[in-house]
């Protein structure tokens, strides 16, 4: 698994993964008071490579304000938190 931002795509976080096998993979997005916000993907994926990524928006669509989001990224029975700053809310 590896996280990259990506400005110009408008893309605040981009996580690839390459699966040797199937496998169910959820991505969840959380604030900072563990409130879920967006679920990112939620699925069984087959043998490949993935990018899953979080534009700054909630389930809603609407813009975040600026601040500290955690990203929630499970795969089989490996789970791990990545924290992303949004630096400026697009509101």
């Amino acid at each position: 698994i590896s996280g990259t931002i990506n400005p110009e795509e408008e893309i605040e976080a981009e996580f690839q993964v390459e699966l040797t096998r199937d496998m169910k993979i959820t991505v969840r997005l959380f604030d900072k008071f563990n409130t879920l916000l967006r679920i990112l993907a939620d699925g069984q994926y087959p043998k490949g490579k993935y990018i899953f990524g979080w534009n700054g928006k909630n389930k809603e669509g609407k813009n975040m304000p600026a601040g500290a989001y955690v990203i929630e990224f499970s795969m089989g029975n490996f789970v791990k938190e990545y924290i992303v700053k949004l630096k400026q809310g697009r509101e």
